[in-house]
């Protein structure tokens, strides 16, 4: 029946063509799945801009916010097109289907594959930008701009033979609209994509691992940075689970079930840059978590913010140093913001100390012979 149709036709009657009654099994998991991982990247790419773009005024806005709410926006676009397959076929078993929602599974599942792609190159680019604001050490952003070059050069070279593979595109999932290229140049494609993807995963991660252990930072601090960086090795896990499923992309050679396996493409595949996106705007909301909590920097031991000096003052002189500093303030501190290095912003604090007698003169036995302190 279909030789007999023209594309146009056959497009017709697959848009008349009603979803599936129900969905189970691996389609409702895919389902179930990208909408948790949708509302959990809303709620903290929001956050990132509220603390980026009004907590502070906009002052700190850079390139790599710029960069995350654009490689965010496309994302969501990406996961209603995965959640509309899986009630057209993602997911499922072929004897549950028909032709007509097989083209219509197909027709989603490349509209989110080519947004998918874009919102993932595009939120590592972010990830490798965020990585230029926090370290200046000369190497570091060398390697991190090379990563971020190859890989969109990489994901152009990628687009372009997607959109120029068949002609009209809608032959990609309607074969009676037109001719694609034969062979398997779509599988070779995606495997090159997704190594590039892990490997640059692999190197945002590792690269800062080096710089990272080796700085004077409360313990607890890099522990955090370090695992918000492991969210970027457990994206590049997502893609090494999802790479075997490419295999049946070769309908020739499988010719069964394409759609259920697609399912595994998608689940891991969305997993991958919803990771990325979280993963991406962590960072800056410790500032939040300062905002409401406070920050241990705002008082330090000895002064408890009274004054009069003589309540105030509570550490013993034998804790100060020869300038009169507190041990515990000795040395310059960086100030307590993710902006800071890229500024090169550092705090200095000085306490001074007066000790009068009763008469109200200076008492000599605490005056330095350098001059007081």
């Amino acid at each position: 029946m279909a030789a007999q149709m023209t594309g146009e036709q056959l497009a017709a009657l697959c848009y008349a063509e009603p979803p599936l009654a129900e969905i189970h099994g691996l389609a409702r998991v895919v389902e179930v799945f990208l909408y948790v991982l949708a509302i959990i990247s809303v709620v903290i790419v929001g956050l990132r801009v509220y603390v980026r773009g009004f907590l502070n005024g906009g002052k700190i806005w850079g390139v790599d916010d710029y960069l995350a709410v654009l490689g965010f926006l496309p994302y969501i676009p990406s996961v209603v097109f995965a959640i509309k397959g899986t009630h057209y076929g993602l997911g499922t078993l072929d004897v549950e289907l028909n032709m007509f929602k097989q083209i219509r599974a197909a027709e989603y599942m490349l509209y989110f594959q080519v947004i998918y792609y874009v919102s993932s190159t595009v939120t590592k680019i972010a990830i490798a930008f965020t990585m230029l604001r926090l370290f200046q050490q000369k190497w570091v952003r060398w390697v991190i701009h090379i990563n971020w070059v190859f890989m969109t050069l990489t994901a152009i070279g990628a687009l372009a033979f997607v959109f120029a593979r068949c002609q009209p595109f809608a032959a990609n999932y309607n074969p009676l609209m037109g001719t694609c290229l034969p062979g398997n140049g779509f599988i070779i494609v995606s495997y090159f994509g997704s190594v590039v993807q892990v490997v640059t995963d692999w190197v945002c991660a590792i690269v800062p691992f080096f710089v990272v252990k080796d700085l004077q930072m409360p313990k607890r601090k890099k522990i955090s940075l370090l695992a918000v960086l492991m969210l970027g090795v457990l994206a590049s896990i997502a893609s090494l689970i999802r790479m075997p499923y490419y295999k049946y992309y070769d309908q020739v050679a499988y010719p069964n079930n394409y759609f259920y396996h697609a399912g595994y493409i998608a689940l891991w595949s969305e997993m991958e840059c919803g990771l990325g996106i979280v993963a991406c705007s962590l960072p800056p909301l410790r500032r939040l978590f300062k905002s409401f909590f406070g920050s241990s920097n705002r008082s330090k031991p000895g002064y408890s913010g009274s004054a009069d000096p003589k309540k105030s003052f509570n550490t013993p002189l034998g804790a100060l140093t020869p300038q009169g500093k507190s041990r515990a303030d000795q040395g310059w501190d960086r100030l307590d913001d993710d902006n800071s290095s890229s500024q090169h912003i550092v705090r200095k604090t000085d306490i001074y100390v007066q000790s009068t007698s009763h008469d109200g003169r200076d008492d000599p036995e605490t005056k330095r012979k350098d001059g007081g302190w």
